[in-house]
């Protein structure tokens, strides 16, 4: 028994009217037999656009016979709508397997050879399905919580956007978390519209001085409660609210430099840090650099960190935004330095002002080992021109052996920890008095 709906209207009524049905058909004791599976095809608009709707009908077609010959005989299949497939088929446990195993055991392998292992190339060579999985003991309850339960499983395979075949079986608890996850993200985008996200600034020191020569602009959100940075940052970049978030609160810290300036107030230049995918995609450097003319910000204030893990060798982009800033008197530097491959490349190359030592040379006992290398890397932005400013320092035996071998900036937290706005300019005040 099976149900192929190509209409536009109520397609995805019609589908899982007919899935509906067989569950609440099924008795208790036939629940427990099935497994409820749905499948998306990834991507599937890109297969509409570049060989048109009449052929991604057909592929439409062609996954449908294969997935209805598939459960013939142990199971019911329908194309519920769009690029997505529902269907039931019996599960038997295999108690030798573990739960994942065992649905490629049971079934999942074997239908993935029938739909990729057919004559049609483009289908074979391009197409990549997503699986959502229901075994027997979750099969209790209202149908459209678990088709909701179902569609969110799928999605929340941490291989959903890859070019790959992916798939998730249901598990309660990484349920929850997930669905924590997209109420937090929803959280984030009201936080962003509300102006909820704060300016912190941890200050850089000069070690000989003791003075406060700069700062690095940090992200805070002030209605966080007791979600750490370390949970809502990342979930801020993967769905992309990174950009417009630093985007406000550099045009907030603009207004503040001008303000300053205006009223004779001490300032020190700002660095702020920008993700590649705001550099790389979004063209950023042009919105930033408008910013910062229309307040009336001079370049020598402000300072880009360029990410790490962003490809130097690997993008003609790169030396023409750097000069691009560098023609406005604007400062880069490389963050994290250290820590991937594109360290040296930027010594290399040119166009950086500076480096930032990623605090994992400065965790631990201070070995010979560390020694060396810290010696040889100063020594080499030295004959290159290229300051460094050693970041995460919290040991007093780290900062005498910064002043030996000529270091001269610090940002860590044997000086400060990133402190709200005001306070950093209490102690740019009290820093002018002494």
């Amino acid at each position: 028994m099976s149900f192929f709906c190509l209409e536009e209207n109520n397609m995805k009524d019609n589908g899982l009217t007919f899935i509906k049905e067989l569950y609440y058909n099924f008795s208790d004791e036939e629940r427990k037999k099935y497994a409820l599976v749905e499948v998306n095809i990834k991507n599937f608009q890109y297969y509409n656009a570049k060989y048109g709707e009449k052929y991604g009908d057909s592929v439409l077609k062609n996954v449908y016979e294969i997935i209805t010959n598939f459960v013939d005989g142990r199971g019911y299949a329908n194309h519920t709508y769009a690029d997505n497939f529902h269907f039931f088929i019996e599960y038997k446990e295999n108690k030798e397997l573990n739960e994942s195993e065992n649905v490629l055991d049971c079934f999942l392998l074997e239908l993935i050879k029938k739909i990729f292992f057919n004559s049609d190339p483009i289908l074979y060579n391009n197409i990549f399905l997503s699986f959502g999985i229901l075994l027997p003991n979750s099969l209790h309850g209202n149908f459209e919580e678990l088709i909701t339960k179902l569609g969110i499983t799928r999605k929340s395979c941490p291989q959903i956007k890859s070019r790959v075949n992916s798939f998730e079986v249901y598990d309660n608890n990484n349920y929850n978390k997930y669905v924590r996850k997209l109420d937090l993200a929803k959280r984030l985008t009201e936080a962003r519209i509300n102006n909820e996200f704060e300016i912190h600034i941890q200050p850089k020191v000069n070690i000989h001085t003791d003075k406060i020569v700069g700062g690095e602009v940090l992200l805070r959100w002030s209605k966080s409660g007791d979600i750490p940075l370390y949970e809502y940052l990342p979930l801020l970049i993967e769905y992309e609210e990174i950009y417009l978030v630093d985007l406000n609160n550099f045009r907030k810290a603009c207004h503040y430099i001008k303000e300053g300036l205006n009223n004779k107030e001490p300032r020190v230049p700002l660095s702020f840090n920008i993700t590649n995918v705001a550099l790389l995609q979004k063209n950023s450097q042009k919105e930033y650099v408008a910013i910062m003319e229309e307040i009336g910000v001079p370049g020598e204030y402000i300072e880009f960190e360029l990410l790490e893990d962003i490809k130097f060798q690997n993008d003609k982009r790169i030396p023409e935004i750097l000069n691009f800033f560098k023609e406005r008197g604007i400062r880069c530097s490389l963050d994290d330095f250290g820590t991937g491959n594109s360290s040296f490349a930027f010594l290399i190359n040119g166009g950086i002002d500076s480096i930032k030592l990623d605090r994992m040379f400065f965790r631990g006992e201070l070995t010979k080992e560390r020694k060396f290398f810290l010696k040889h890397i100063f020594e080499m932005a030295r004959e290159v021109n290229v300051d460094i400013i050693s970041e995460g320092v919290e040991d007093k035996e780290y900062i005498d052996y910064l002043k030996e071998i000529g270091g001269e900036f610090v940002q860590g937290f044997y000086y400060y920890k990133p402190m709200p706005l005001d306070d950093f300019q209490k102690l740019l005040n009290s820093q002018e008095i002494n």
